[in-house]
């Protein structure tokens, strides 16, 4: 974990703020830049825990963070982290609490947002607390599409769905995986021996194929197909 500030110096010039951002005046982006700071993660680092006291909201200006729900002996991957969203948002309106764990999945850089002034802020602008309610709710659906399909379907749809949700992570290369079979495992709610004989099959299908360093795609028409029927 490594502590920087010197890539924005300030909310009002700052080029990879959340668009959310563009909302706001000069006085209320300086109310946000007296207590922001920024972090640099790598792989594998926690970046907050559920359960935790929620100070900060979290914009994620680099790279991509795991979002899981945890017990004592499992884990859910509920999605990946999107570019420039505010991460532990719900705290600010519920227990004071995150609702869930975010864990680096590459290298990433965030921005920490200091809960108390936009709190005041989201009191005060309406067309700023209306699109951020909208980002809300769009979290919301997306959490609950997660768990209708984890519920309802079987594991080969459920593996289906992952590999072309994994897939779409990758802009320079949209057939190519590069997820561990651990992450893998636990965006699909599956244990790994499981996991492990339903990507050999799907490989014998040629629908995959296992390369060194992660999974390539060979016939995504197929796992739209499997994924649809679940």
């Amino acid at each position: 974990m490594i502590k920087n500030s010197e890539v924005c110096k300030s909310c009002l010039n700052c080029k990879v703020k959340s668009p959310l951002f563009s909302l706001l005046s000069d006085n209320e982006l300086n109310m946000l830049n007296k207590d922001r700071f920024e972090v640099q993660y790598k792989p594998g680092e926690l970046v907050f825990k559920e359960g935790a006291s929620a100070s900060h909201v979290l914009s994620i200006t680099s790279g991509i963070a795991k979002i899981l729900k945890t017990s004592q002996t499992k884990k859910l991957i509920i999605r990946f982290s999107r570019l420039y969203e505010l991460l532990g948002a719900p705290a600010i309106f519920g227990t004071g609490r995150y609702i869930y764990t975010v864990v680096a999945l590459t290298d990433i850089k965030v921005c920490y947002v200091d809960i108390e002034p936009l709190r005041s802020i989201l009191r005060t602008n309406a067309n700023f607390n209306y699109r951020f309610l909208e980002g809300l709710l769009q979290e919301t659906n997306l959490m609950y599409q997660r768990m209708e399909s984890l519920l309802l379907r079987q594991s080969a749809g459920k593996l289906a769905e992952t590999l072309l949700f994994a897939a779409g992570m990758h802009c320079s290369d949209p057939y190519f995986i590069t997820l561990s079979r651990g992450d893998l495992a636990a965006v699909a709610n599956m244990n790994r021996d499981n996991l492990q004989k339903l990507l050999k099959e799907f490989e014998n299908d040629g629908i995959i194929l296992v390369e060194n360093g992660g999974i390539r795609l060979m016939n995504q028409t197929g796992l739209e197909r499997m994924a649809m029927v679940g």
